[in-house]
């Protein structure tokens, strides 16, 4: 329709398409659909829409193996030790990326520096779709340098904070099934077993989006 009416926000949908289709897995499609977000930014000389969709770009460096080039994109929205003054959206995602990276080549404090300023950005945000992946991230990074304790505790007392509507959530009662514990009669019922229970899902999601 945006298209069809000549409407600059085809942009930000072309944007929301490719970011539903990378939540799919269909990244061929989600490059395809960001690349054309890419050329109606160019022909509405949006320069927002430029500069939103190169830091996007971080991602898709990411899974094409281009590294050293995501992380050339991240380093426009996230100076290494640069935490003051006007904070871009995207740099909580382009922290990620960057971290991600410095793990996997084994930069421990760098990706520990990102993850951990990818949180509080998260937190500041309130945005679940920085948030989830944000937490896991960390607990990935605290796992990989031996403080398997602090990252349960950052999961758990994210989940506290939460509004209720958040927090009350069957997923993690049907995940501690599906791990095989039995909730209710290990961990009693009522608010404090409900709690209980909820810390012990944390635990097994941890486990399962880091192992």
């Amino acid at each position: 329709l945006c298209e069809a009416d000549g409407s600059s926000r085809v942009i930000s949908w072309q944007n929301n398409l490719a970011f539903s289709l990378a939540l799919l897995g269909d990244l061929r499609r989600c490059f395809s659909v960001r690349e054309a977000g890419w050329e109606a930014a160019e022909h509405f000389g949006s320069a927002r829409g430029l500069r939103w969709l190169e830091l996007e770009r971080a991602a898709e460096c990411y899974w094409t193996g281009r590294w050293d080039q995501a992380v050339r994109i991240a380093d426009l929205v996230a100076p290494d030790g640069e935490e003051e003054g006007a904070q871009h959206y995207m740099q909580c995602m382009c922290r990620l990326w960057r971290g991600r990276i410095r793990l996997a080549r084994g930069q421990l404090a760098g990706a520990r520096e990102d993850a951990t300023r990818a949180l509080t950005l998260a937190r500041e945000s309130g945005d679940r779709l920085n948030l989830d992946p944000a937490l896991a991230f960390k607990a990935r990074v605290l796992l990989v340098t031996d403080q398997a304790a602090d990252a349960g505790h950052d999961i758990v007392a994210d989940r506290r904070r939460r509004p209720a509507p958040y927090r009350q959530n069957a997923d993690f009662d049907r995940l501690l099934r599906l791990r095989g514990i039995a909730g209710r009669q290990e961990c009693g019922g009522g608010e404090n077993g409900r709690n209980r229970r909820r810390e012990r899902a944390h635990e097994c999601l941890l486990q399962r989006q880091c192992s």
